[in-house]
């Protein structure tokens, strides 16, 4: 695939894949949102082009191809193909006094509802479930999660396989979020289950990706510092081996968790993003991308030159990790409104082909984007 350059003549703020890479959206900030297709031979194509009314801020696919775009003046649109005629439809889901910092899907419900998350500017989290057997129709819930002092909550990720997502905010703190159900929990709702604290704002978050229940937890960060860091969680009897975890072990409070900084830049961390099969992680930073690995039980920073990678720098191996028992397991919950969360779980649908974007405190590209694969 050779490098194409994107028809933006403004910055672009946010741009993604869909899960079956078929296609790609992106977004700017004067409000033009682009999609391409993506056939059998590499090629790229503008299917769909439309003006919005502000500046777009985030976007994400969901797993069966909804397409939900941000807005800075606050409006969240859903954009949906027909596929048999090729036209775009638009609806306005909701339109809130702040920005839309950021959006991320879980995987589907069980009975195939959508459900995704959004960080707003004020610092609130809003977390949207489609209502079953009711088509592009939510139910929500809403609560404070970071300070709205300098943007509030900046950024979300969802886990693969677990009813669980992550928050970041320039208030220097990570938040774990647990959803809870009744007749299984003693309590119900979204709680939060651990919080880490950083020396600087949160840019972004990334859940490692995994194909079944994973040994560990394992959620990337990078900060206003230029740090990416790995923050990995594990059941508080269960050691660094082959024996995985259980659902139940890795939806529970009783997790050790312990931060590690894999890499440091010389500008902020703005967006992070793994491969579909965990392998390999991209940090932006600036005008510049690092990648990291993970193979032989430590990380490794490569240096990708076309086909090429090399080994340039290697941090501690896992068994060197120091692990302490957590202090900030508060368990504060959730505020909610018109929920019906209880019946979503999780599935065999991976949503951690997730969304790319930048604020506008973070850096911004160029009058144009050349990509090249």
């Amino acid at each position: 695939m050779s490098g194409f350059n994107l028809p933006h003549t403004s910055p672009v703020n946010a741009l993604c894949f869909n899960h079956s890479s078929t296609r790609f959206a992106s977004g700017d900030d004067g409000g033009f949102l682009f999609v391409h297709t993506i056939d059998e031979n590499e090629t790229f194509e503008e299917c769909f082009k439309a003006q919005l009314d502000a500046n777009v801020t985030c976007l994400a696919w969901s797993s069966d191809d909804w397409l939900v775009v941000c807005l800075g003046n606050g409006s969240v649109f859903l954009f949906l193909e027909d596929f048999d005629s090729g036209e775009w439809s638009k609806q306005l889901i909701q339109r809130y006094d702040c920005t839309v910092n950021d959006i991320a899907f879980a995987s589907e419900g069980v009975h195939g509802e959508h459900v995704f998350v959004l960080a707003l500017q004020d610092g609130n989290i809003v977390v949207y479930s489609e209502k079953p057997h009711q088509e592009r129709q939510f139910d929500t819930i809403s609560f404070k999660a970071h300070p709205s002092s300098h943007n509030g909550a900046l950024c979300v990720s969802f886990h693969s396989h677990l009813l669980k997502f992550a928050s970041g905010g320039s208030d220097c703190t990570i938040k774990v979020w647990r959803y809870c159900h009744q007749g299984i929990d003693e309590r119900e709702g979204w709680f939060c289950e651990h919080e880490f604290e950083n020396k600087c704002g949160i840019l972004c978050l990334a859940w490692k990706p995994s194909l079944g229940f994973p040994n560990i937890l394992e959620l990337m960060s990078g900060d206003m510092n230029g740090n990416v860091m790995c923050n990995f969680g594990m059941s508080g009897t269960t050691k660094y081996n082959n024996v995985a975890l259980n659902e139940k072990d890795l939806s529970s409070t009783d997790i050790v968790w312990n931060t590690e900084v894999v890499g440091t830049h010389t500008a902020p961390v703005h967006a992070l993003q793994w491969n579909l099969s965990g392998t390999l992680l991209g940090a932006c930073f600036g005008k510049e991308v690092a990648y990291y690995g993970f193979e032989g039980g430590e990380w490794i920073k490569l240096s990708i030159e076309g086909s090429q990678a090399t080994v340039t720098h290697q941090p501690m191996h896992p068994q060197e990790r120091k692990l302490e028992i957590s202090h900030n397991n508060e368990g504060s919950q959730a505020s909610s409104h018109h929920s019906n969360f209880g019946s979503h779980h999780g599935s065999s649908h991976h949503s951690y082909h997730g969304s790319h974007h930048s604020l506008d405190m973070r850096s911004r590209s160029a009058q144009h984007i050349e990509t090249e694969f």
